[in-house]
């Protein structure tokens, strides 16, 4: 049966198709390794993590149930290891008192349950996008701005042969996918959309970011109501930087009643002097169009960070304080 195994009983019961999993049971020791991971059990576990698990995976019957498998997975990522492979070099018994079972199980089960979790293609979408829109909901309506950002993650297998994406953290061109996160303002993640090639945050804003947005983000009957009344009302705000600023983007957003905002705008429509002042009807604004959120700026001077100036006026800089 392997080493640690010290429930046998329950094993072959579940070898002869009469366990369906088996159950969760803590028992008391001396000395656990890694155990401080045990600290954010509460919290995986109030964020959601086996709410809706039963409802969108099945797996055959067997040993490690669906909750065991989901734990195992969230409490290997609090404890950095970063792979599955990583599991071959830790102690399966001492791992097993995290889960409540004897052991954990050998990694090439644990490709088999995985292969058998992801067969069906889009279902990990819908199970994010249940928690996610939980979490949506916990927000106050006057408070919905998402912030969506690009992370480039590089991939070091031979499996597949992956496009070429600039690093910059590494400077340099290296496989890899392209996540596009939906966040909010204080950084609690909702979803994310994985681009294996990248079509860029404006292609990708267009075609799923924004569109999952309009169907999930809450709208209570009141603030129905204020759109109604009020054309100029809008649902939530959306903040991106510049990697998608685009005017005719910016009036599509109009269109749908939820203004859009982009850090290059701003500094775009804002006449750069060298004196640092800046005119006071900028050129490229509306009430409800976009408009700076994050500003975009590069310490290129030892007096203090300097904000960029568009490409029309790139020979003046303006300081942000």
């Amino acid at each position: 049966m392997g080493y640690a195994t010290t429930r046998s009983a329950e094993r072959v019961a579940a070898a002869m198709g009469g366990l369906a999993s088996a159950p969760i049971q803590f028992e008391t020791a001396c000395d656990v390794p890694k155990g401080g991971v045990l600290l954010a059990l509460p919290a995986l576990l109030a964020v959601g993590l086996l709410r809706h698990t039963a409802a969108l995976y099945q797996i055959p019957k067997g040993f490690y149930g669906i909750a065991s498998i989901f734990l195992l997975l969230a409490l290997q990522a609090l404890a950095r290891i970063k792979s599955i492979e990583q599991l071959r070099y830790v102690a399966p018994g001492e791992w097993g008192n995290l889960l409540g079972l004897d052991r954990i199980p050998e990694v090439r089960t644990l490709r088999q349950k995985l292969e058998t979790l992801c067969q069906e293609v889009g279902r990990a979408m819908r199970w994010n996008t249940e928690l996610a829109k939980e979490w949506i909901a916990g927000q106050r309506e006057s408070e919905l701005v998402f912030y969506v950002d690009g992370h480039v993650r590089v991939y070091h297998g031979d499996l597949t042969p992956l496009p070429h994406h600039y690093v910059a953290r590494e400077r340099l061109c290296l496989r890899a996918t392209t996540d596009y996160w939906i966040n909010a303002m204080d950084g609690q993640p909702f979803v994310f959309v994985n681009k294996e090639v990248d079509p860029g945050l404006l292609a990708t804003l267009r075609s799923e970011l924004v569109p999952w947005l309009e169907i999930h983000a809450p709208a209570s009957g009141e603030l129905q109501q204020r759109m109604r009344d009020d054309p100029r009302q809008h649902r939530f705000t959306l903040v991106f930087d510049r990697e998608a600023y685009s005017p005719e983007f910016f009036a599509e957003m109009r269109r749908i009643t939820f203004p859009s905002r982009n850090c290059r705008n701003r500094i775009a429509s804002a006449a750069c002097s060298p004196s640092g002042s800046t005119s006071s009807t900028p050129s490229n604004s509306s009430p409800t169009g976009p408009k700076l959120v994050w500003p975009r700026y590069s310490a290129t001077s030892s007096a203090g960070p300097t904000m960029r100036a568009p490409c029309s006026a790139r020979s003046t800089t303006r300081r942000w304080i």
